[in-house]
């Protein structure tokens, strides 16, 4: 009994000690209360208080790392952090202690805070702790932060000002990306990585800008020959680009999102880009980098690819032809355009998604280098009233135009030998459709619920014609 009472005591002792281990780190107890204690890190605790809306760390050592999920109720990702619950009340974070590291995700999405004072203890601030915190207006950094990490205050969109003291050596990729209402951005004289010029974050001995905001002017003086990834990313009130002659390589994406830019210059010395019709474009590789709402694709051959960013977001490109020399269009080339009229040349051999907006598209000219229109491509156009199908296409792939509500008529080129499964289901407006004489089969439901068709016409070509092609077309009499 004595041997079991004396090795109780000496276990009770190591867990005052120690805490006991968990899947999060040890939880620390109380020596007085033994109640259980908020861990967020090796030897770091959390409290709460509702009356102040402060959150306050305590303790010596790195706070814990977290990640973000989604949350069905909010629609939105959240942290992991135990906090969470506190994310709109939440105003101060105070550190107590020697706190040498604030964990990934840390305040992820906390839109109540407005300031944060980082602690001279901190010396890395981790991934995506600050991001998304849409009311963050004011960040001072501590003397020993040396490593800010990815996304750690990105989309922080209320932040209005970036001052990186002399002691941080390292930005990672998308720090500040997103920060769209920054106005200035100052950089510590004694900083030995980075400097500030023209209110841009330049990483000095690569000479790349890695960050800008509305009031940037790119230096002209040879400190910067590369813009970063994102790095004016979502800079909506920056209205002027001005690339000087030393600048010889911009990433893609370095502007998306600047949704106001009204004009686009290259200075005319620069040898690897040029500017034309408020176009941003390589030069060598016939690439258009970056557009805007002013911007006029040109036509004389200087641009046969479309960058994948190049006029994300322009809000005011409504009609757009596309010419004859453009042979590829990347992904999300027009993502946010509200296109009602699209023209396409002849030299596209496939129909870009981002050039057809569901919500605003009214007419299609699809050119005569496609010869397929390919599943779903068209698939809840409701305001699609007019398509012009290419003189070269063959196959007119499953659901290509179901539920074009709007749609009123359609002719099917000579071209055309395959109508795919549902390719006009639901196109209640449809009221005209005219086969050409090549066509060969009609395959099922292809004109399903065409309530609006009053007569059909069936060239001599069609061998074959699917279960329920004319299934509900209530109002055919001919």
């Amino acid at each position: 009994m004595k041997s079991f009472r004396k090795a109780l005591a000496v276990l009770l002792c190591v867990i005052m000690t120690f805490g006991v281990a968990s899947a999060e780190g040890f939880y620390l107890f109380d020596v007085i209360t033994s109640a259980v204690t908020n861990p967020c890190g090796f030897n770091l605790t959390w409290e709460y208080d509702t009356n102040t809306d402060t959150l306050t760390i305590n303790g010596t050592g790195d706070m814990y790392g977290y990640w973000s999920n989604y949350e069905q109720a909010t629609d939105l990702f959240v942290t992991t952090a135990p906090w969470r619950q506190y994310y709109s009340s939440m105003k101060r974070v105070a550190f107590k202690g020697e706190v040498t590291s604030i964990g990934n995700y840390a305040f992820y999405g906390c839109n109540g805070l407005t300031d944060i004072t980082i602690p001279n203890s901190v010396t890395n601030i981790g991934e995506y702790a600050f991001c998304g915190c849409g009311g963050l207006k004011n960040v001072s950094f501590g003397s020993g932060v040396n490593t800010l990490y990815e996304y750690s205050f990105a989309d922080c969109i209320s932040l209005e000002s970036i001052i990186i003291p002399e002691n941080i050596t390292s930005i990672e990729w998308g720090s500040f990306e997103g920060c769209s209402n920054v106005e200035s951005i100052t950089v510590d004289e004694k900083n030995t990585i980075y400097h500030s010029t023209g209110n841009c974050l330049i990483e000095t001995e690569e000479k790349t800008l890695i960050y800008g905001c509305k009031n940037s002017i790119i230096p002209d003086d040879g400190s910067v020959k590369s813009i970063d990834y994102y790095a004016f990313k979502n800079c909506a009130r920056l209205t002027i680009i001005d690339i000087p002659e030393n600048i010889i390589s911009i990433s893609e994406g370095a502007f998306e999102g600047c949704s106001n830019v009204e004009r686009i210059t290259v200075d005319e010395n620069n040898t690897v880009y040029h500017s034309k019709n408020n176009c941003l474009i390589e030069t060598e590789d016939k690439y258009l980098l970056f557009g805007c709402n002013n911007s006029i694709i040109p036509d004389d051959g200087s641009v046969t690819s479309i960058s994948g960013y190049a006029f994300n977001d322009c809000t005011e490109i409504t009609h757009i032809t596309i010419p004859d020399y453009i042979k590829n269009i990347y992904d999300g080339a027009f993502y946010g355009c509200p296109l009602e009229y699209v023209k396409m040349g002849n030299g596209l051999s496939y129909i870009p998604y981002s050039l057809i907006n569901k919500e605003s598209l009214k007419t299609f000219i699809i050119g005569d280098s496609v010869t397929s229109i390919d599943s779903s491509k068209f698939l809840d156009c409701t305001k699609l009233e007019t398509i012009v199908i290419g003189n070269n296409v063959t196959t007119i792939d499953w659901c290509a135009f179901e539920n074009c509500v709007s749609l009123e008529s359609v002719t099917i080129t000579d071209s055309v030998l395959n109508i795919g499964y549902a390719v006009f289901k639901d196109c209640t407006g449809l009221k005209n459709i005219s086969f050409g004489n090549s066509v060969e089969t009609i395959d099922q439901e292809a004109f399903e619920n065409c309530t609006g068709l009053t007569s059909i016409t069936i060239p001599n070509s069609v061998k074959a014609i699917g279960k329920a092609a004319f299934r509900e077309c209530t109002g055919l009499k001919k």
